[in-house]
């Protein structure tokens, strides 16, 4: 619209997507987890580079290369939260989890593109002093558009659990998950807790008095499957 003056603005802003997507999928999936440290160390670089990058032109030919390792960056980090699956999930209500598995690869989807759009920009701008910058950042955005529809349409498949070959053998520990599983199985007949929307793994382990990950072992060495799946 011809207001210049937010132009510096503007260029800096994709500094805060990377961030704020990781930071808020992090703290959704693992609410213990301590939101000022997490938002310093965080937030802080990214408001930094906000501020000191339009002040020092030295900093402006090089703004794009720094906001694409930003968005790899966390791209990077959101790929390794999605690889946890459910059960690295503990704040999450099991039943939420189908739902948060399509956000967050649409996210991803979102940052592998803007990724791609930022690198051919700092490209053009360094060899080409940015003649090609406006068709890169039309054609670029077209094809994220494209990409978020396709992962919208394109659910991920739903967690089904493996077929009986493929379900490991116990272990040494069978006595110690028979015991675990049993005392979940008699948590689990409760129907106010059973049908409870927000019910998670967390909340399943603080009830059983043990950690979440001896939830998840129990059920997967024993069951081969998830939380999620066994619930």
């Amino acid at each position: 619209y011809g207001i210049d003056q937010f132009i510096p603005v503007q260029r800096v802003l994709p500094f805060a997507i990377g961030p704020l997507t990781f930071l808020g999928f992090r703290r959704l999936i693992d609410p213990s987890r301590p939101p000022l440290g997490d938002g310093l160390r965080h937030g802080g670089p990214a408001l930094a580079l906000m501020i000191v990058c339009p002040l020092l032109p030295p900093l402006r030919p090089l703004l794009d290369f720094f906001i694409l390792i930003s968005m790899a960056g966390y791209g990077i980090g959101l790929a390794r939260l999605y690889r946890r699956g459910p059960d690295g999930w503990p704040g999450i209500g099991l039943a939420a989890a189908a739902p948060v598995r399509l956000l967050m690869r649409v996210m991803l989807l979102f940052l592998a593109g803007e990724s791609l759009i930022d690198g051919s920009i700092a490209i053009d701008f360094f060899f080409w002093e940015g003649q090609h910058a406006p068709g890169l950042i039309a054609v670029g955005n077209l094809g994220v558009i494209a990409a978020l529809g396709w992962g919208l349409v394109h659910q991920p498949r739903p967690l089904r659990p493996p077929e009986p070959s493929l379900i490991p053998k116990a272990t040494s520990d069978e006595a110690d998950h028979a015991a675990l599983l049993a005392a979940l199985d008699a948590l689990l007949a409760d129907p106010a807790l059973y049908g409870d929307p927000d019910l998670s793994l967390a909340r399943l382990a603080k009830r059983l008095h043990v950690p979440a990950r001896r939830v998840s072992e129990a059920i997967n060495q024993c069951h081969g499957m998830n939380v999620s799946q066994y619930v």
